[in-house]
């Protein structure tokens, strides 16, 4: 970075020439005074590291997570949190990614198994890829509670998403693409998604949304799933866009397809 002052005529005003080679820095120049100012910003870079297990993680924005260790079944996962009564604190930030490939397992993306978790992110990527099975985010613990924020996506080559235990999801403008499995399993009694709007679920070979509140404490009420502007695209042989079973309340809004 080099600063050059050029000296004109009495009635000329002082001029200043900048060169700069980081985006991090900025000019502001004002005016015939000729005061230039730079204000240094920081600069930040996204990083690459390896699977994530704890019950308080916290990622920066932009942050890439490759699943490199093995839960004691022996699968590649992105990001764990204990079991157990002690609750996880996952958050995310903004434009993480989570990439796990499983070459001869069962690939996991998010497992949030802990009571009372929460996971937090916006415009979130989890893409699994196993080579017997796969689950991009996994929600197991107790009442857990789960905050994907606008435009996150879950790709796998199996299940997309799998909630229960009376636990809750939010998003909106939320997309999941899978073969095999299905898009987003529900499961027992209290559990409760709410995709907001514009949403899309595409799966390849499987159902495309089940619902069931048939476990679990029934004085948790119905299962429940809510969404507005929402489309399922299924392929395959005997693929339901929605599988209903009892015990649950959905709920498409308007322009649903």
């Amino acid at each position: 970075m080099g600063i050059k002052q050029h000296n004109g005529n009495t009635k000329a005003d002082r001029l200043a020439e900048l060169k700069i080679r980081s985006p991090s820095i900025q000019l502001i120049k004002f005016g015939a005074i000729g005061l230039n100012a730079i204000i240094f910003s920081p600069l930040l870079i996204a990083a690459d590291t390896g699977s994530q297990y704890g019950t308080n993680i916290t990622i920066n924005d932009g942050d890439r997570i490759t699943g490199d260790t093995a839960d004691p079944s022996g699968n590649l996962y992105g990001v764990m949190t204990p079991a157990g009564n002690t609750p996880g604190n996952i958050n995310l930030g903004n434009d993480v990614t989570v990439n796990v490939n499983d070459a001869s397992g069962y690939a996991k993306g998010i497992i949030i198994q802990g009571k009372n978790s929460s996971l937090t992110a916006n415009r979130l990527t989890v893409d699994v890829v196993g080579q017997t099975s796969a689950i991009g985010i996994n929600l197991i613990g107790d009442y857990t509670h789960a905050d994907l924020g606008t435009g996150s996506t879950i790709k796998s080559n199996d299940d997309g998403i799998i909630i229960g235990h009376s636990s809750t999801l939010t998003a909106t403008q939320f997309t999941i693409e899978n073969s095999n499995g299905i898009g987003l399993t529900i499961n027992d009694y209290g559990t409760s998604v709410d995709l907001g709007s514009g949403s899309k679920i595409t799966t390849d070979g499987s159902t495309g949304v089940y619902i069931g509140g048939l476990n679990g404490n029934n004085a948790n009420g119905a299962a429940r799933f809510t969404a507005t502007d929402l489309t399922i695209d299924v392929q395959g042989y005997s693929a339901m866009g929605i599988n209903v079973q009892k015990n649950s309340v959905v709920d498409l809004g308007t322009n649903s397809t």
